[in-house]
């Protein structure tokens, strides 16, 4: 687990147990909100770190199965969480072919929560998180259909969209190259500015490009 602070809130990374993605968590430092940047390994590792606080929403980067797989069992702690993602992904969530946990063995057929509070976003989108914290929405589809990227505060959040010094995939039956080319190289371009936050891996700074 990696901690990183910020002035008004406190950012936590967790490496999953399936396919070592990641789930960051994004807490007051002074309050008892919670906001989740994907959802692993709710039961197992997510939960410990709660101390009583209250989880307000997670917003998803997509929605392969390795991202929200954990969602069910923290909806199941808190019912009126958000669960933030695209159109396509609203409906990934309950599709085993659209999110792929159909195709893999580590982890069981997932399907959402039928009573799940789905908050549908699109590029340009504000989420209101803290007091005077908000996530910018950005639409970088091409590794899946249902890929967002967010800013908060100095960090772009890019799940699979650019992970730094890794080879961009778009392989997958919903995914399109010229769509991830393109997300990844404006992904990279912004991270000139921001600390990347990505879907596996630690935290960089980078100035690479996408071929």
């Amino acid at each position: 687990m990696e901690d990183i602070p910020f002035v008004d809130m406190l950012l936590q990374r967790i490496e999953n147990t399936f396919y070592a993605s990641n789930t960051f968590v994004l807490s007051e430092k002074e309050g008892t909100d919670v906001w989740l940047v994907d959802c692993g390994d709710y039961a197992a590792q997510v939960c410990h770190l709660l101390n009583g606080r209250k989880v307000r929403g997670v917003l998803i980067t997509h929605t392969h199965s390795d991202h929200i797989y954990g969602l069910n069992a923290l909806l199941s702690d808190f019912p009126d969480a958000v669960v933030c993602t695209s159109e396509f992904g609203k409906r990934a969530l309950s599709d085993t072919k659209l999110n792929v946990s159909k195709y893999h063995v580590e982890v069981p057929d997932f399907i959402i929560n039928p009573e799940a509070r789905i908050v549908v976003l699109h590029e340009g989108d504000e989420v209101d998180m803290f007091p005077g914290v908000k996530a910018q929405v950005l639409s970088t589809p091409g590794h899946d259909k249902s890929c967002l990227s967010y800013i908060i505060d100095d960090c772009l959040f890019t799940g699979d969209s650019y992970i730094p010094g890794e080879r961009l995939l778009a392989i997958f039956p919903n995914s399109n190259k010229e769509d991830a080319k393109e997300s990844c190289n404006r992904l990279i371009e912004l991270s000139k500015n921001f600390t990347v936050c990505p879907g596996h891996g630690v935290k960089h700074n980078s100035v690479e490009r996408s071929d």
